[in-house]
């Protein structure tokens, strides 16, 4: 077993083949759990304090993900949180970076393996 088995990712996506990708991804190295809107993401940290990591799609309906993210971190400050989006950095972004609201922000297309040696950190 190595080091990132014991870590649990929240994966936020509204888009299906996205979340299948993912836990495909990465069904071998990190235990992935996953949610389709912001209410069941934060029912998830509400319900599963083993979650260390949460990596959120910028564009959902209803809450963007750094609104959800924004909302998760005031809850639980200490767990690490990721942005995904396709789209340039806006000032809002910038902004929860620098904050350190969310630790990094990953381009789509994804690089995974990116996403593994961050979350090794």
């Amino acid at each position: 077993m190595n080091e990132l088995s014991l870590i649990t990712v929240l994966y936020l996506d509204d888009e299906e083949p996205n979340v299948f990708l993912f836990k495909a991804t990465f069904r071998n190295k990190v235990n992935v759990v996953t949610a389709n809107t912001g209410n069941e993401a934060m029912r998830y940290l509400d319900n599963n304090p083993d979650i260390s990591v949460v990596i959120s799609d910028m564009q959902m309906p209803g809450l963007t993900g750094l609104e959800f993210i924004q909302q998760a971190h005031i809850k639980y400050p200490k767990k690490s949180y990721y942005l995904l989006t396709g789209m340039d950095d806006t000032k809002e972004i910038n902004h929860a970076l620098s904050s350190g609201i969310i630790k990094k922000c990953f381009k789509k297309p994804l690089d995974y393996e990116e996403i593994l040696s961050v979350m090794k950190h």
